[in-house]
């Protein structure tokens, strides 16, 4: 995860989609003080939750807010266990910040606060 500068990996046998291996997991296996040669099939995240290739990005996020995770292998349309990439929040955030940079950047630290002084020098 590391060298590839990623936050997950994705788990594949014959051909087939079974996990996904996440920063949680290795730091789970390290607080345990597991057995650090034990194989990744035996704490990645089995069975992942996936986003199809051409669900929205609103799926995307509204996936990864109700399951609380952080990244969700992106599958082909016609072929649900053929991973073509994967998403993640830092992504997603990315391009929401490209994408609607004047939203963003205008918006107040706390939504609801009201301003107790008129802005301006």
């Amino acid at each position: 995860l590391r060298a590839h500068k990623a936050g997950a990996a994705i788990v594949y046998e014959n051909d087939q989609l079974i996990g996904v291996f996440t920063e949680r997991d290795a730091l789970k296996l390290l607080t345990a003080r597991a057995d650090l040669t034990a194989p990744v099939s035996s704490v990645m995240s089995a069975d992942p939750v996936t986003v199809d290739v051409n669900a929205t990005v609103g799926e995307a996020i509204d996936r990864m807010s109700k399951g609380g995770y952080r990244h969700l292998p992106l599958v082909d349309s016609d072929d649900a266990t053929r991973v073509v990439g994967m998403i993640d929040v830092r992504g997603i955030v990315r391009y929401l910040v490209e994408h609607f940079p004047s939203t963003i950047y205008n918006l107040p630290p706390v939504s609801n606060q009201p301003q107790t002084e008129r802005e301006g020098a």
